[in-house]
């Protein structure tokens, strides 16, 4: 209630933001998004940068603003799932392909990538041509998560804070309705989570681990289906 109030005061709101940008959050988002560029440069490819929601011809109650994830939250949970060649991921909102870039220094069989934004797929797609091991079997699909028919063919799924809380509720029950057909373990990892308590208070889900209190939202949260 406070901080609302003092958002709603000129000079307060100016102060606020200016003191914000040195929170430990917004110094690792600016490193992250500092160490994508160079890795860009490198490379040849256009993983950085952030875009807003009506940049890449998304709609605000489908998709928010894109940012490449952070590598260190992805790998340290990555490594902590023990990932073998029985596994398969998919980046729920894969953007330009970066975590699917970071997943695939892992022995997944197969690694896919969901967007909705058709300027992002694109991206994506050029940005992985150049990086990806020509080994690896991945896919990226442009369309809406809440009606993409590809669930079955993985076990684990990655959301980098990637959709508005409708999404996010069709994506679950999409999951969930998956589980039930093709029966397997599933694990989500969802990474500074808006809307945690869509798995957290649904029954067919098991928290394994969130990150640490000082962290932006609790870090990384990985479930479990049930």
């Amino acid at each position: 209630m406070l901080l609302e109030f003092i958002k709603k005061i000129p000079f307060a709101r100016k102060c606020y933001r200016s003191v914000r940008q040195f929170s430990p959050n917004r110094i690792l988002f600016r490193y992250n998004l500092k160490k994508v560029e160079e890795f860009d440069k490198e490379h040849g490819t256009s993983f950085g940068g952030r875009m807003y929601w009506d940049e890449t011809g998304t709609l605000k109650e489908r998709a928010n603003d894109y940012s490449p994830s952070p590598e260190k939250y992805l790998i340290k949970a990555l490594k902590k799932l023990s990932v073998t060649g029985q596994d398969a991921a998919a980046d729920m909102g894969c953007g330009k392909g970066y975590a699917m870039y970071l997943m695939s220094g892992f022995p997944f069989r197969r690694v896919g990538g969901v967007e909705l934004s058709r300027m992002l797929c694109l991206a994506a797609e050029e940005n992985l041509k150049k990086v990806m091991p020509s080994s690896l079997d991945y896919q990226i699909d442009c369309c809406d998560a809440g009606s993409w028919n590809g669930y079955d063919a993985y076990n684990i799924f990655y959301i980098y804070n990637s959709f508005p809380k409708t999404v996010i509720h069709e994506v679950n029950e999409k999951l969930c309705e998956s589980v039930k057909k093709r029966h397997r373990k599933v694990i989500v990892l969802y990474l500074f989570p808006e809307f945690p308590e869509e798995f957290a208070k649904d029954s067919r889900w098991r928290l394994l681990k969130k990150g640490f209190w000082f962290e932006l939202r609790h870090g990384m949260h990985i479930y479990e289906s049930i």
